[in-house]
């Protein structure tokens, strides 16, 4: 009697891991963009391995958690503030002349920039050391 209660309790817990994976690998492969964000797949093993040419829109879709990673890319405009900097008027007068960017990525653009300069863009690009 106690074997079988034994092979009971080793179903019950093979169950309940499976249900536990199972669970955590749906969630897992749940993925939300937020409104003003673009989010471009990565497949990390396979046939077309690399970056994928479609991009994830607003929403929440499923990804396959094993198979595929997203790089966020913020597609809103935003003002990056510079050091200020000082220059002379028309007539010699010096003035200090506070510059900031405005910049915003263009979704349709964002798989060129993940691939040819990645998600650092604005310390390589704008920002360059």
């Amino acid at each position: 009697m106690e074997q079988l209660d034994v092979k009971k309790l080793g179903k019950l817990a093979l169950a309940l891991f499976a249900l536990i994976f199972a669970v955590s690998y749906l969630l897992g492969g749940l993925t939300h963009v937020n409104p003003g964000e673009t989010t471009i797949l990565i497949k990390n093993f396979g046939s077309g391995s690399g970056m994928q040419k479609r991009v994830l829109d607003t929403g929440t879709h499923w990804v396959e958690p094993f198979l595929y990673d997203v790089a966020t890319y913020d597609t809103r405009l935003r003002q990056y503030p510079l050091e200020d900097t000082e220059a002379s008027t028309q007539d010699g007068q010096p003035i200090l002349v506070d510059v900031s960017l405005e910049i915003g990525l263009v979704q349709a653009q964002v798989p060129n920039l993940h691939q040819q300069v990645g998600t650092g863009w604005y310390e390589q690009v704008v920002r360059p050391g």
